[in-house]
C-alpha cells in the first residue's frame, strides 16, 4: 500500500529535476528564517503533499529497522546527538533521494552487503 501511495502521489518523476525538489514536494524540506546575514533552519515545512510525506515517513520508520543503508544512516545521526524523531525525518529525506535516483535512473536499489565480522 505504501509503495502505491508513493507512486501515485509523485506521478511523473521527470517533474522533479533534482531529488531536493522531490523533498520539497513532499514537505520534508526545512523552514528557513533569513534576515541579513542571519540564517536559521528549523522544523520541516509541511508545505507539500501530506499523504506522500506520511507514506515516506512510515517507510523510513520501517527502514530504520529493516534496511541496512537507512539503518546505518539513522544510527549515525543518533550517535552524533540528533533526537530520534529528527533522525527519522532525516532518514525520510534520504528515502526521497533514494526514490528519486532509483526511479529517475530506472535501476533497482541494491543494498551493499556488509562485511562479516
Amino acid at each position: 500500500m505504501t509503495g502505491a501511495i508513493i507512486v501515485s502521489r509523485i506521478g511523473d518523476i521527470r517533474r522533479f529535476s533534482t531529488p531536493e525538489k522531490l523533498v520539497a514536494f513532499s514537505g520534508l524540506d526545512p523552514v528557513i528564517y533569513q534576515s541579513g546575514r542571519s540564517r536559521k533552519e528549523s522544523r520541516i515545512s509541511k508545505r507539500g503533499d501530506y499523504l506522500l510525506r506520511y507514506a515516506i515517513y512510515k517507510s523510513a520508520l520501517a527502514a530504520t529497522r529493516l534496511n541496512s543503508v537507512i539503518q546505518d544512516f539513522y544510527q549515525r545521526k543518533v550517535r552524533k546527538g540528533m533526537p530520534n524523531q529528527k533522525a527519522i525525518v532525516a532518514a525520510s529525506r534520504k528515502m526521497c533521494h533514494i526514490i528519486w535516483f532509483v526511479w529517475h535512473n530506472s535501476k533497482p536499489f541494491e543494498v551493499p552487503e556488509r562485511p562479516e565480522p
